[in-house]
């Protein structure tokens, strides 16, 4: 949740200056495109929950500028087609000022140029592919890309050992370099236990 109020500040905080937000009237209106079904829905229903909530505690908090955040939320399926279709109608039906998602990489590469003509901001919170944002001024993105994952991967094939226990190693590692985390260490390892 703290990770997507950062996001959410990151993308909109340029508003919180009175005269620009004033240019938008009563509400901020930004889009919202992952897949809620079919392929990968479970990361776009996760994500969606965390927006939500970020949105709702900004809202709450007097919005941005003085005005409340309005999202509204497209299913990608995550169909690339689907993505562009959507990408489209938030930006010209619905004047979204910034768009959270794709969240493909594919998706990403298919409508990262429609935001970019249109200059809407766009951030895809799980392209991979490396490079995908790298054209554009206005597509950005918050993941390591592939090979990052792939150089873990191998280094722990090295190393004879799993992923999970590269996690625990380090998190045991943070535990004795910083006392304060040892209660967040412990609620990690109990999800890195549980996966």
């Amino acid at each position: 949740m703290k990770r997507s109020l950062v996001l959410l500040s990151c993308v909109l905080g340029p508003l919180a200056l009175p005269a620009l937000a004033h240019a938008f009237g009563d509400e901020i209106v930004v889009g919202f495109m992952v897949p809620l079904t079919k392929k990968g829905a479970s990361y776009g229903v996760q994500s969606r929950a965390a927006t939500e909530v970020a949105v709702e505690e900004i809202n709450t908090a007097g919005g941005i500028g003085g005005r409340k955040l309005r999202m509204i939320t497209k299913d990608t399926e995550g169909d690339n087609a689907l993505a562009i279709q959507l990408a489209r109608g938030l930006i010209d039906k619905d004047r979204v000022l910034a768009a959270h998602g794709p969240q493909w990489s594919a998706e990403a590469e298919a409508v990262f140029p429609i935001c970019e003509r249109s200059k809407i901001l766009c951030f895809s919170p799980t392209s991979t592919k490396p490079g995908v944002s790298a054209p554009y001024s206005w597509a950005f993105r918050n993941t390591v890309d592939e090979n990052v994952l792939e150089r873990v991967r191998i280094y722990a094939a090295k190393r004879k050992t799993t992923v999970n226990r590269l996690v625990r190693e380090h998190l045991e590692q943070l535990a004795r370099s910083e006392p304060k985390a040892g209660s967040a260490r412990d609620r990690l390892l109990k999800l890195v236990d549980e996966t």
